[in-house]
């Protein structure tokens, strides 16, 4: 059982949610990699943060499935038109900043 499963739920990140569950995938995978070192780590979620963690930290070779990529292009057309939008606060979409800082 992990105890951090939670570090990827998005509600623990409101803000640049997608950055803040790419590293609580990183998180979550070393507390399993810990418990158990497989030959082969398979990824079937898209988490492609944890692919070098596996790979480079604990020696494993990497076979992965992702049907999507886990940023589309259309979500990065929305921040770089400073729209508000499911992914992109108001907060964020107003500051030119943070909307740099977003992409």
């Amino acid at each position: 059982r992990l105890r951090c499963r939670a570090v990827v739920e998005p509600r623990f990140y409101p803000v640049f949610t997608l950055l803040g569950q790419s590293l609580g995938t990183v998180v979550l995978a070393l507390e399993a990699l810990l418990k158990v070192v497989p030959e082969v780590f398979i990824d079937t979620m898209g988490c492609a943060f944890t692919y070098p963690v596996a790979r480079l930290v604990f020696g494993c070779r990497v076979a992965c499935y992702t049907h999507y990529p886990t940023i589309s292009t259309d979500m990065l057309s929305l921040v770089e038109r400073r729209e508000e939008s499911y992914n992109n606060r108001g907060a964020i979409s107003r500051s030119a900043l943070l909307s740099r800082a977003k992409l």
